[in-house]
């Protein structure tokens, strides 16, 4: 049960006149629906996400071939960039994995958008910096 405070704010003959005041839940409610509409209208124009420029260097640089308009690929992406993701944050997330995964048989076949895109984005940039030797392997 919500208790609304009330606040005296004048006198209209004789009587005293309330005014109901929010609760401090009540503030705390109106700004979460405030700031979850907000999201909801300012969320990331697809149109604007660079999905071929993104597909297209995973495949340059992870030796892959994959196409740019499968649904779930976009879905991914979309989602990250929501979540505040950048154009460099992708391309930085496929360097790091390539140069620590695209030697290794048992693990080259994670080097797709389903895992480089997926909730762990955020985990793959924390990591060191990718080794030296993918410099040169994009290279030549």
């Amino acid at each position: 049960m919500t208790f609304m405070k009330k606040s005296r704010i004048f006198y209209r003959r004789g009587r005293s006149v309330f005014r109901k005041t929010a609760t401090t839940k009540e503030k705390e409610t109106n700004q979460y629906n405030e700031l979850k509409n907000s999201k909801t209208n300012n969320s990331t124009d697809p149109l604007a996400i660079p999905f071929e420029e993104i597909i297209a260097y995973l495949n340059t640089i992870a030796e892959k071939d994959y196409m740019i308009n499968t649904k779930h690929t976009k879905q991914l992406i979309v989602e990250r960039f929501e979540e505040g993701f950048t154009l460099e944050d992708f391309k930085k997330v496929i360097r790091i994995k390539t140069a620590e995964w695209l030697d290794h048989e048992q693990f080259k076949h994670y080097l797709r958008p389903k895992t480089l895109f997926g909730e762990n984005v955020e985990t793959y940039l924390q990591q060191e910096k990718p080794i030296k030797k993918w410099i040169t392997k994009s290279r030549g």
